[in-house]
């Protein structure tokens, strides 16, 4: 009878023997970086002359400090949300994160192409 190898890592949770999700945290820290990523190439683009497509953010973006504020508001609002889901229902919160994740990786990339038409 063969075991399988157990994954030592602070970072990874096993859930089931067939899916390893990371931790919440390590979630989090994605998150943080891409919003973070999101902040500053939607400043670039506006410095060079772009606009905001978004008409909820217009007026927010239009101020660099205010746009990083909102960004940590809705950061910590969906950490928490996540974070109480997780504890709810199991890898609930770690999928939701991962789904916003991979949403604001397609934002990020949408902002350097257009950033890199922009010459």
């Amino acid at each position: 009878m063969t075991t399988q190898p157990s994954i030592e890592a602070p970072w990874i949770t096993r859930f089931t023997g067939e899916f390893i999700l990371p931790d919440h945290r390590l979630l989090a820290m994605a998150l943080a970086i891409l919003f973070l990523l999101d902040c500053i190439t939607t400043e670039l683009i506006l410095i060079r002359g772009g606009v905001e497509l978004n008409p909820v953010m217009e007026g927010i973006v239009a101020s660099p400090l205010l746009h990083l504020g909102v960004k940590a508001a809705v950061f910590l609002f969906i950490i928490i949300t996540t974070g109480y889901a997780g504890r709810r229902v199991p890898t609930s919160g770690a999928v939701a994160l991962s789904a916003i994740i991979l949403w604001y990786g397609v934002v990020i990339g949408n902002n350097l192409g257009v950033l890199m038409g922009m010459g």
